[in-house]
């Protein structure tokens, strides 16, 4: 098991043990309260003077919440986050992914993202096409791998692509001037920059 596995898996864990405690304590005192069953007899309130109304063992009884119910409910509100987790490329194998290119690059975002978001989305390249050459100086050959993908409205996608593609060049071109090329660091902290600017969500 890689070590960037190894750690998922104990974050995974931490977390399912920490929901665990955090739910089943908020759910104790809840269902205790729901469950008080009450084995007192009742008595004419005008007899209370002169009647003992105690009866031997007479108590309240509380039935314990169930632990099934309990487990069940730490698994949903768990769930989103391990799916999260899960989709992670650390998780991932090679093996799950076709070539990377792009005619297969939705196919592949599917995959990692697992699930399709149908028609109404598009699989938008954030180191677009356009510039590879470019990104391939920087030693980012594979900008067809989903990691460096996100889903985007085709709307949106197809209202700001090209205005995407102009910030690429500008940002190559101030680095090209000064005969200067920008490192893979550079490159990928330029991309996250432009994903808060235009709210895309980035998988890398």
């Amino acid at each position: 098991m890689k070590l960037a596995t190894k750690k998922i898996f104990n974050k995974t864990l931490l977390i399912f043990l920490l929901s665990f405690l955090l739910v089943a304590t908020s759910l104790m005192p809840a269902f205790a309260a729901t469950n008080v069953v009450n084995t007192s007899i009742p008595v004419d309130s005008v007899a209370t003077n002169d009647v003992n109304t105690s009866v031997p063992g007479d108590k309240t009884e509380i039935q314990a919440v169930p632990a099934v119910y309990v487990i069940a409910t730490v698994l949903t509100s768990a769930r989103p986050v391990i799916q999260r987790i899960l989709a992670s490329p650390a998780t991932r194998k090679a093996g799950d992914f076709l070539k990377f290119s792009y005619k297969n690059f939705r196919k592949n975002l599917i995959t990692l993202t697992r699930g399709n978001p149908g028609t109404k989305y598009e699989a938008h390249h954030l180191l677009p096409k356009a510039h590879e050459s470019r990104f391939a100086k920087a030693h980012i050959r594979d900008i067809h791998n989903p990691k460096y993908g996100t889903w985007v409205d085709k709307t949106y996608h197809r209202k700001t692509a090209n205005e995407f593609n102009n910030h690429w060049e500008y940002f190559f071109k101030r680095y090209e001037d000064k005969g200067k090329f920008p490192t893979k660091s550079e490159v990928l902290k330029y991309a996250k920059t432009l994903c808060d600017k235009y709210k895309f969500h980035p998988n890398f």
